[in-house]
């Protein structure tokens, strides 16, 4: 049972690890694709690894309960890759926070409408 925990605990801090080290690298963003894919994929895991236990438990009401999560992270991981993808692909890091900064200069010039 502490290897079903174990492995998406050192999954996602293996990922978040390697992220930081590049995370001053132009090509940074590119990186978090991978790394969020990484971690749906350990969170997808775990939560078919719980319900077959659940279920070989004989707790029918609980593993049907949690039966949908494994459906929700899949449909999470999909708007999320339909989402973030692209501009992850493109963007680096670097020009992501330089049009952030823009926009909150734009913002900051802007008259309020109240």
């Amino acid at each position: 049972m502490l290897y079903v925990l174990a492995v998406p605990y050192i999954s996602l801090a293996c990922s978040w690890q390697h992220a930081h080290d590049l995370a001053d690298e132009p090509r940074a963003a590119q990186v978090w694709r991978e790394v969020s894919g990484q971690v749906f994929f350990a969170v997808l895991t775990f939560q078919l690894v719980m319900v077959a236990l659940l279920a070989l438990k004989q707790a029918p009401i609980v593993a049907l309960l949690a039966a949908p999560l494994p459906i929700l992270t899949v449909a999470l991981w999909r708007s999320a890759e339909v989402l973030f993808g692209p501009p992850q692909e493109v963007l680096s890091l670097e020009a992501a926070a330089d049009l952030d900064r823009r926009d909150q200069v734009r913002q900051h010039f802007l008259p309020r409408c109240t």
